[in-house]
């Protein structure tokens, strides 16, 4: 007989197995409908866009970063650039001003600390059609802002577009497991725009049309994960999300298991709270793909690995008793299997794992793909399967606790 953790355990599968082809049939339905460009594009219309970079501490990444954003393909008259400053310890600040003898470059200083804070007060000062947000951290490719144009143009309905970002020079095995987890990232957002499913516009590289934020309203805390609260707020409130596959943005990730750790754990927090604030969309008619797939499968997602991490440390903890109980009663040669071909057999828990890997690394090479990357890297995957399987139940067990005992995370 089954027991109920067992069967609840086979469940967690299934849905991990289905959630994984339910995306990749998504992606076959629509693969002929996601842009690929290589050359430049004409737009029929260019509308006026800034870009705010809102910055403490970075004083080693901001100079690229504004230089990346000098660089784009995009009419100068059109482009504004206003860097903020939150209050920085460093030699951040001097670095932007040096910047300011360009005239598309703005520097502004806000006293007051808190990446919500400054990037309201970088939209107080933008009047623009467009406005676009990029962490300081990041470089965006010189055809990223005219594709990700061309979407506006083409749909007025789109109030905000997400573009693919992927790391920059990754050296460490950290960073290189957050390599592939990004390339799948990229594959899974873009079919989750496909359903209206997207529920962050991140840092790197967002843009909106600039009259959203007045009718949904500015920036707000959110638990540091101001970027998922506001994805959400724009979609409650009607309002389409659409992503850009090939609007390539660079981005550094954390180089080592404890800023790794840190970061997933605000990640996490941030995201559990903000869908406490917005439980009432879950399975709501009314918000789509958003509703029926990503909300409730990023609970039962969670969910599954904190449930296969435990069923897994169970089993080990459980056969290496055994053999222990077994050496002590009948010695070492006990414990050497002697079993025929015919008694041997695959167990379904393995098939099913099998098959679960087998779609994860499908997801990996289509993003890897359509980030143009390197298809036969195989360091990073094993990194990312060694990571997903060790540190991620770590993080998301923290951030439950952390939920539970109203635990803000910080930035810092």
């Amino acid at each position: 007989m089954f027991s109920i953790g067992t069967i609840g355990f086979y469940a967690l599968l299934f849905f991990a197995v289905y959630v994984q082809v339910f995306l990749l049939v998504t992606y076959f339905d629509n693969r002929n409908t996601i842009p690929r460009r290589k050359k430049r594009i004409k737009l029929a219309k260019y509308p006026s866009v800034t870009v705010l970079v809102p910055c403490y501490n970075e004083e080693g990444t901001i100079g690229g970063t504004v230089e990346s954003l000098l660089r784009l393909r995009y009419p100068k008259k059109k482009l504004n650039i206003v860097l903020i400053d939150n209050n920085s310890t460093d030699n951040t600040f001097n670095i932007m001003s040096a910047h300011e003898k360009n005239e598309q470059v703005k520097v502004l200083f806000c006293a007051e600390q808190g990446k919500h804070v400054a990037l309201n007060y970088g939209l107080e000062h933008t009047d623009t059609d467009l406005v676009a947000t990029l962490d300081a951290d990041s470089f965006i490719a010189p055809s990223a802002l005219e594709r990700v144009v061309e979407v506006f143009n083409g749909d007025k309905e789109v109030q905000s577009v997400v573009s693919s970002i992927v790391i920059h020079n990754p050296k460490t095995f950290v960073q290189l497991a957050q390599k592939a987890e990004y390339e799948m990232s990229i594959y899974v957002k873009n079919m989750l725009a496909q359903i209206g499913g997207l529920h962050v516009t991140p840092g790197p590289f967002s843009v909106f049309r600039r009259s959203i934020f007045d009718k949904v309203g500015m920036y707000r805390q959110a638990y540091n994960t101001e970027d998922c609260e506001l994805a959400m707020r724009i979609q409650k409130n009607g309002y389409k999300i659409w992503y850009c596959a090939d609007s390539y943005v660079y981005t550094v990730c954390p180089d080592t298991i404890p800023k790794l750790f840190k970061q997933r754990i605000r990640w996490m927090y941030g995201f559990f709270r903000n869908l406490i604030d917005y439980k009432d969309m879950i399975f709501n008619r009314k918000y789509a793909g958003l509703a029926f797939f990503t909300l409730p499968s990023s609970i039962i997602s969670f969910i599954a690995i904190i449930a296969v991490f435990g069923f897994a440390i169970y089993n080990i903890g459980n056969l290496i008793a055994r053999l222990i109980v077994r050496i002590s009663a009948a010695g070492v040669d006990s414990v050497v299997p002697s079993f025929s071909v015919t008694e041997a057999y695959i167990p379904a828990t393995l098939i099913v794992m099998v098959l679960l890997y087998g779609l994860v690394l499908a997801a990996i090479f289509i993003g890897r793909n359509m980030s143009r990357q390197k298809l036969l890297s195989v360091k990073d995957i094993v990194m990312f399967v060694i990571m997903s399987g060790t540190l991620a139940p770590a993080w998301v067990i923290k951030s439950m606790v952390d939920v539970v005992r109203s635990k803000q995370s910080s930035w810092k």
